[in-house]
């Protein structure tokens, strides 16, 4: 029994792109998400502010990225 089991690995470059693009919007995401909050937390001043963009767009990045998973999940189907 080998140690390490059969990785698989994408079958077209559009594939391994698709993965590699996934895990990067994942966890870009919610880096920018935390960074964001905790912006928010150190200056908890009313109104519209950076903190609250960040999270924002911290929160739109990471649901992109679960999107390209649904997306991935259709593509192995083909």
């Amino acid at each position: 029994m080998p140690l390490i089991k059969d990785i698989k690995v994408p079958a077209t470059k559009l594939e391994s792109r698709v993965q590699t693009a996934v895990w990067v919007l994942i966890y870009g995401g919610l880096l920018i998400l935390l960074t964001g909050f905790t912006l928010h937390r150190a200056d908890p001043a009313p109104g519209w502010r950076t903190a609250d963009t960040l999270m924002l767009v911290g929160s739109l990045v990471t649901v992109a990225g679960v999107a390209l998973i649904y997306i991935r999940s259709l593509m192995k189907n083909k």
